[in-house]
């Protein structure tokens, strides 16, 4: 358990820092999928690449199909964003105590 402010103040900024990381990530991984379909053999294929990075990043998303796959990523990326809306306020409380 944590006893004092100094160690909820570094708990809560590596957590802070840990769900901003998780976030790029994400958003890099989903910048990168194509916004159309492609007729092209090798851009098919680089398309299959990048959903098959997706799949390792969500929980779950080795069984889903890719529109599943896509809204769990859209519900984790919210998720995320919520829980780092609300430990920054936190942090920065104990940053500036």
């Amino acid at each position: 358990m944590l006893g004092n402010g100094k160690q909820w103040e570094q708990y809560l900024l590596q957590a802070t820092q840990l769900l901003e990381e998780e976030c790029l990530h994400l958003y890099g991984c989903l910048s990168q999928l194509p916004l159309q379909l492609s007729s092209a053999e090798d851009e098919e294929e680089e398309e299959m690449v990048q959903v098959e990075k997706l799949r390792k990043v969500v929980a779950g998303g080795k069984g889903m199909d890719i529109c599943s796959l896509l809204e769990e990523t859209a519900d984790f990326v919210r998720c995320l964003h919520t829980q780092l809306s609300l430990m920054q306020p936190i942090a920065h409380h104990f940053s500036n105590s």
